[in-house]
């Protein structure tokens, strides 16, 4: 049997490839000069300031599904899966099956009141969690094959007004709320689903719909594992294939999902490392997808220990770290997802992969303690500077920053935003 160790073998025979391009897109990708200029309240240059600079926030994403919220068996974990997910991520995916939000024609369970579902919290319960504590929300998903309630007419004509229907009532009650939603959900996988009845060319007419239903959100198409990394041509992939076809025929898409689930046995794994796990090959993938100009997102990540031995644990958080990183250098890549955070809470069959970033007594696992460590000590600015001339400059990695001057007993803080794209000198009156 090979031992898990051997899952890293492409990471460590191809770092001297990889290994200065990761470091080299990080630093030119996430991060950015600021000049803090300082004045008086004449106007004049202030001096003899000594300068605190505390990132706050992140500007690049990183998020997970909160399909849990309120959903466990006591009210301790709860809590202790509230305060864990608003601390390591940024983003958050809300559930919109259709079969679990509609499981009743014309009952749409929106209410935070609502029956509660097992990981199907109501997307009011959701929003309310996310503007309290400055989460970003996706909407996940508009249509997916997998997913439709069994009252949908099994036929191409008659069922297409309720997909529509669909569309209209979550737009006229979420657009404003949510400002991503994965429109389509693996289209590519359909087909392996022949008893389902969808529309003709239910893709292209759902990005129709979308688009006049939720005008100023961002629309995404979202792809399964095998289509975004292994079934790999080029520009003749099929999901390259299949985005470019939406683009030529108008479609204005906002982003690309590509999904990253390491859902096969471990010794089926070892067998396709090269495919799943060789970072020379995973950036010609993303490179060659960079060429729509969209932003990608990693949207849905299972990292597989397999089990809970401490090498396989430590195996899995190793992988993280690699793969984060990796993401994290690419300029196309806007946000990396991880999908279930918790052992033991997981969809039907994924309990087996043991992917969670926690254990299922909720005690954090070597890749949880990585992850905590990239996103709020490795990829976060904090410095102390003093002024000159009435000027100070900081590199930092785009996000919020709260700016602290102290002269003499004298102390003032400003809010200020690094952007990629944005303002890059702040005037702070002392």
């Amino acid at each position: 049997m090979s031992k898990p160790s051997e899952l890293l073998r492409y990471f460590e025979q191809e770092e001297r490839f990889v290994g200065d391009r990761i470091e080299q897109g990080i630093e030119e990708n996430r991060k950015g000069w600021a000049s803090l200029v300082f004045v008086d309240a004449e106007g004049q240059p202030a001096e003899g300031l000594e300068v605190q600079i505390e990132q706050l926030t992140h500007d690049f994403k990183f998020g997970a599904n909160i399909f849990m919220l309120d959903g466990f068996e006591t009210e301790e974990k709860n809590e202790k899966f509230s305060g864990y997910f608003r601390e390591l991520y940024n983003l958050a995916v809300v559930p919109f099956y259709w079969n679990a939000l509609e499981p009743e024609h014309g009952k749409p369970r929106f209410g935070r009141d609502s029956e509660p579902v097992y990981r199907r919290p109501a997307p009011d319960l959701v929003l309310d969690y996310c503007e309290r504590y400055g989460l970003e929300p996706k909407g996940h998903t508009l249509i997916w094959h997998q997913m439709n309630p069994e009252w949908l007419p099994m036929d191409k004509i008659r069922s297409r007004p309720f997909l529509n229907e669909r569309m209209k009532r979550i737009g006229e009650r979420y657009a404003g709320r949510i400002p991503a939603w994965d429109v389509v959900n693996e289209p590519n996988e359909r087909y392996y689903f022949p008893t389902v009845v969808l529309p003709e060319d239910y893709l292209y007419d759902s990005f129709v719909q979308a688009a006049k239903f939720f005008p100023g959100n961002r629309l995404f198409v979202n792809e399964a594992t095998r289509y975004s990394w292994i079934e790999f041509n080029d520009e003749l992939s099929p999901y390259y294939l299949l985005i470019q076809n939406l683009l030529l025929r108008g479609i204005q898409l906002g982003g690309i999902g590509m999904q990253y689930h390491l859902f096969l046995p471990r010794e089926e794994l070892h067998e396709k490392a090269e495919l799943y796990l060789s970072p020379e090959r995973l950036l010609r993938v993303l490179d060659r997808y960079a060429d729509f100009r969209l932003p990608i997102h990693i949207s849905e990540i299972t990292l597989s220990a397999y089990g809970d031995e401490e090498e396989e644990e430590q195996v899995q958080a190793e992988i993280l770290r690699r793969l984060y990183r990796l993401w994290f250098s690419h300029p196309a890549v806007e946000a990396v997802v991880y999908w279930n955070s918790n052992d033991g809470y997981t969809y039907q069959g994924e309990e087996k992969y043991m992917g969670g970033l926690f254990r299922r007594d909720f005690t954090p696992k070597p890749s949880c303690e990585v992850l905590r460590n990239l996103i709020q000590s490795e990829w976060r600015t904090n410095l102390e500077l003093k002024s000159e001339d009435g000027q100070a400059a900081f590199r930092g990695f785009y996000g919020t920053y709260r700016i602290t001057v102290r002269q003499g007993e004298k102390t003032v803080s400003k809010t200020i935003h690094l952007g990629k794209h944005s303002l890059k000198q702040f005037e702070l009156t002392v």
